[in-house]
């Protein structure tokens, strides 16, 4: 019983400091704990480990000390989550004002003409597309900066503060309910970055190739003339995947907090993509049409996609498919988060950084 509260402990305090100093401070909080122990000159027993522990403190506010945090604009119980979930936010964000930097250079390198200059007046408006990734960055630190003020002066805990006691100890989750940081950093990532895509460069999302003139075209897949209608409910669909990474990736292992967000988000994500594909005629109708215009081929093949592209391929089977893939996805990975929680998570009353 002592030994596992000496662990409940020590687990409490290092997983809300940098990864880079956890086994250091484990180490020297152990060996403080049993100099503590054998001072008090007494049997080892349960009520020495917790009156030594007690003595010890509050783990949150032990990892604040180890830390070194005093005056601060985002500290306390805050500071680890806000760092992880900056850092994340920053790299989606630079990623994707890049990704469209080159998109927007690939896409303008013909229309500039042929020869060095054309290639120099290519490059320079790659450039400027990227003159905007300053802003981008300071806007999104910004953001979530203000976010976090806001919530630490207006005390809006990140979990039930009560009187802190023993008792409260988190669980040492189960190696089966551990959720892998590089899993929910991936999902965060390709969010971002698909969201940037279909908002910011729906119309390179098709075909890409040369028309007669030699000239590089892109044809989109997507039926643009109702794009701005449909932007909204795909930003709240991916918003809603990335709120459930990074709750997971702030909370570090399987729980209720976590299985009941990823139920919430996962059925906002599924009713705002139902609404889209379903509401809208989202893909192009011409598609076919166009691409033969600019390839000059035919599409007669019975069993060719594009000869019945328009006939009922793009209005119904595509959306109905894709609909059906998606609520698939989303069902067997909250199955996996339902599971996991049930079976290796924690049970009784929780103690979450997220609760």
């Amino acid at each position: 019983m002592e030994n596992n509260l000496i662990e409940r402990y020590l687990y409490d305090v290092v997983r809300r400091l940098p990864e880079k100093q956890r086994k250091d401070i484990e180490e020297e909080l152990r060996t403080l704990i049993e100099d503590m122990l054998e001072e008090r000159q007494k049997d080892r027993g349960t009520e020495e480990v917790k009156a030594v522990l007690s003595e010890l403190g509050e783990p949150a506010k032990l990892a604040m000390k180890y830390r070194g945090e005093e005056a601060h604009l985002i500290g306390g119980e805050y500071y680890p989550i806000y760092c992880q979930i900056l850092k994340l936010v920053l790299i989606c964000v630079g990623v994707g004002v890049a990704i469209s930097a080159v998109v927007h250079l690939v896409v303008q390198l013909p229309a500039q003409g042929g020869g060095m200059n054309g290639v120099v007046n290519s490059v320079v408006d790659g450039f400027i597309s990227l003159g905007s990734l300053p802003e981008a960055l300071l806007s999104a630190f910004g953001l979530v900066t203000l976010v976090f003020f806001v919530m630490e002066r207006n005390q809006v805990k990140l979990q039930k503060k009560e009187p802190w006691s023993l008792e409260k100890l988190t669980q040492i989750p189960s190696a089966k309910a551990v959720i892998p940081k590089s899993d929910s950093v991936v999902g965060v990532f390709f969010g971002v970055l698909i969201m940037v895509i279909f908002i910011a460069l729906p119309e390179c999302i098709g075909y890409w190739g040369k028309n007669a003139d030699g000239e590089l075209v892109a044809v989109s897949v997507f039926n643009l003339s109702i794009w701005s209608k449909v932007i909204p409910l795909f930003v709240i669909s991916f918003s809603a995947g990335v709120v459930d990474d990074l709750v997971k990736l702030a909370v570090g292992h399987y729980n209720r907090t976590v299985m009941y967000v990823s139920i919430v988000c996962s059925l906002i994500s599924v009713a705002a993509v139902t609404i889209c594909l379903k509401g809208y005629e989202i893909f192009n109708l011409h598609f076919a049409e166009e691409l033969s215009a600019i390839t000059g081929e035919t599409f007669s093949a019975k069993y060719d996609i594009l000869t019945h592209w328009q006939s009922g391929i793009a209005s119904r089977v595509l959306p109905n498919f894709l609909l059906a893939v998606i609520v698939l996805i989303t069902l067997l990975e909250l199955a996996v988060t339902v599971y996991r929680t049930l079976r290796y998570g924690q049970k009784g009353k929780e103690a979450s950084c997220l609760q």
